[in-house]
């Protein structure tokens, strides 16, 4: 006689059901990426260089991340006569609706500020020089008015703590750049933060780490009318003796909107931690606490990206942060925030199956929303540790459990639904077969026997995490 042995592993669902990293890409390693989305179809993108490759590559998901693939790639030679590179440091990647279209931002070997145009609709793509620099390439971002798809950019030119500080905008899709700003810099850290603040409010946020006050850097925060001109606000935000650096801005979708400014303070060694300002008013008061994401000591924890949603009203902003742990490895975080309650991040959810790379800041892990998707709230895009490869997770990515089947005897089991098609035809040895299956899906397993030239099967019973002789569920 033969006997099935089925066991099943079941685990309940939890209110994020993030499931196993997708993968987007996994043909080789990247020197950086960028990432947007089409708040009107949820159709999701991420322009990334291949590490040894003078390409920059976009791809594209039009079902919320379930498969991805190449949506065009274009040269880093422009404009014309430019050489090739293929050491990116940054890109970055703005969708644009009217006409519809990407605008992915790099510098080229000449240290131009390059926009190039991807077209989604029928038109020929483009590129503009956004400035001829030298611009220090991990010094420039943009952002854009949701409201009237103004463009916003900003850079550093000269050296390596850069000699000034420049935003242009651009109302034709980025064909023509106006100034906005240009004055000098006193130093400090290269990588500044652009947002746009939605709602009544109509500015554009700004921020950097500088030498402007003392030393080590701090973090000034600047308000611009989106309109145009000059700064309204500027305040400092930190003041304090170990180095603020690193901003991030973002502000929520509503009228006199909320504003978080993020940003990381070295203590030295394995002591980088998290911390936060907030202003309820769009920036024209600050609550007079700094507040702490997280600050563990011996762990280090600093901002990957923060991000509002573009659909109006939406209080919440999403926001995923690098947890490094020399013991338990580097993980990608993801919580979020509210106008509501601005000082509480919750539902922390570290996203990643696999070690990440945290740094640099342009191959760290990036916001991006799926409008439409069966659940809400943001997802990451990442890349694994050694810059391998560019993955996805999501709160609407289906969580993944195995049933494992083991057969004693001859005989097959089928699962409904399909998966699982597990055939033994010996009756001495056994068989283990397994698959995954979304969390909560109800499986139905039949076992049925199968006879030999030389004896006669039958099913016996289940045992395991089932019971009896019938089907299996």
């Amino acid at each position: 006689m033969a006997m099935a042995t089925a066991m099943i592993l079941v685990s309940s669902q939890s209110v994020f059901c993030w499931g196993p990293d997708i993968p987007i890409w996994n043909e080789g390693t990247v020197n950086c990426f960028d990432v947007d989305y089409n708040v009107n179809t949820g159709d999701m993108y991420v322009a990334f260089q291949q590490a040894g490759e003078h390409l920059i590559r976009v791809y594209r998901s039009s079902n919320h991340g379930k498969t991805w693939s190449q949506l065009t790639t274009f040269g880093t030679n422009r404009p014309e006569g430019a050489a090739l590179r293929t050491d990116l440091e940054r890109i970055r990647l703005l969708y644009d609706d009217s006409p519809k279209g990407l605008d992915v931002f790099f510098v080229n070997s000449n240290e131009n500020l390059i926009s190039m145009r991807v077209p989604l609709d029928v038109y020929d793509p483009y590129h503009t020089v956004v400035a001829t620099g030298p611009v220090l390439e991990g010094s420039f971002d943009i952002t854009q008015n949701i409201n009237d798809d103004r463009i916003f950019v900003t850079w550093m030119d000269g050296t390596s703590n850069g000699d000034n500080q420049y935003v242009r905008y651009s109302d034709d899709n980025g064909q023509t750049w106006n100034p906005m700003v240009n004055w000098s810099w006193s130093g400090g850290d290269k990588r500044q933060s652009l947002a746009y603040g939605p709602g009544s409010s109509d500015h554009l946020f700004w921020t950097y780490a500088g030498l402007e006050y003392a030393s080590p850097a701090e973090i000034t925060f600047f308000r611009l009318p989106a309109s145009g001109g000059m700064w309204d606000i500027k305040t400092r935000l930190t003041d304090n003796v170990f180095k603020d650096y690193d901003p991030r801005v973002a502000a929520a979708n509503v009228d006199d909107s909320g504003v978080w400014v993020l940003y990381n303070r070295d203590r030295g060694g394995h002591e980088i931690d998290l911390h936060f300002r907030y202003s309820p008013d769009a920036g024209q008061t600050w609550d007079p606490a700094e507040y702490t994401v997280s600050a563990v000591d011996g762990i280090d924890e600093y901002i990957a990206d923060i991000r509002f949603y573009k659909g109006y009203p939406n209080q919440w902003v999403d926001m995923v942060y690098i947890k490094d742990d020399p013991l338990l490895g580097t993980d990608a975080v993801w919580t979020y925030a509210s106008t509501g309650d601005p000082s509480s991040w919750r539902g922390s959810q570290v996203v990643n199956d696999q070690d990440v790379q945290p740094w640099p800041e342009d191959v760290a892990p990036r916001i991006i929303y799926s409008p439409g998707a069966s659940a809400t709230g943001g997802g990451v895009v990442f890349s694994y540790s050694g810059r391998n490869g560019l993955y996805f997770d999501a709160p609407w990515v289906e969580a993944q459990y195995t049933l494992d089947i083991t057969i004693n005897g001859s005989g097959n089991v089928l699962s409904t639904p399909a998966g699982i098609d597990c055939t033994s035809g010996n009756i001495t040895l056994t068989m283990t077969c397994s698959n995954d299956f979304a969390t909560g899906e109800s499986v139905a397993l039949t076992a049925t026997p199968i006879d030999g030239t030389d004896y006669t099967s039958q099913f016996i019973e289940w045992s395991g995490d089932c019971s009896g002789s019938g089907i299996c569920y």
